[in-house]
């Protein structure tokens, strides 16, 4: 009857920026860091279709900060 998603960002994995701290820092930079924004991005995607929601969304592990 309803379609299933969720609301908001997810948490970064700990490989890509600093967790739990309001303004983390990227942990790699250039070609890395752009290849490991994009595994993250299909790490939440896929955890989501795994998870059954039918609607997904990237998660946004591009964001640097999510307070701004």
């Amino acid at each position: 009857m309803f379609e299933n998603a969720i609301a908001g960002s997810l948490p970064k994995p700990s490989w890509l920026s600093g967790t739990e701290t309001l303004w983390p820092q990227w942990k790699l930079a250039g070609a890395e860091l752009q290849q490991a924004k994009a595994d993250a991005t299909l790490l939440w995607i896929r955890t989501q279709e795994d998870a059954g929601l039918e609607l997904v969304g990237d998660g946004e592990p591009l964001r640097q900060r999510y307070v701004q």
